[in-house]
């Protein structure tokens, strides 16, 4: 089953959805467990799925149990690798997305 960009956005929309959350045995983030789907699995759904996230505020800096960041994960897919990379860097420096051609949504726990 394909989640679609609409149930995608209707999911990041909803008040206080945690888009960070641990799972319980290696306190991997979503962002974790969809680069291992995109190395292991499908490649564009998983770099849809990660331009996604990011976008909707999930953080890419955050490390798991074993001291990986989503990006460390990584396989052959330099895409995900920039995305990872270029939504870390605009955390760290507080930089906000101004692209006229962005839909101008906020991250999921501005609302």
């Amino acid at each position: 089953m394909i989640l679609s960009d609409e149930t995608m956005d209707a999911l990041f929309d909803i008040q206080y959805f945690e888009c960070d959350p641990l799972t319980r045995l290696d306190k991997d983030t979503p962002l974790h467990v969809a680069v291992r789907y995109a190395n292991e699995k499908d490649r564009e759904l998983g770099e849809h799925m990660i331009s996604m996230m990011c976008e909707a505020g999930c953080d890419p800096r955050v490390r798991n149990k074993h001291g990986q960041k989503p990006a460390d994960l990584v396989f052959n897919n330099d895409e995900i690798k920039k995305t990872l990379q270029q939504t870390e860097y605009i955390m760290a420096e507080g930089i906000q997305n101004n692209d006229e051609d962005s839909d101008g949504g906020e991250p999921s726990d501005s609302d």
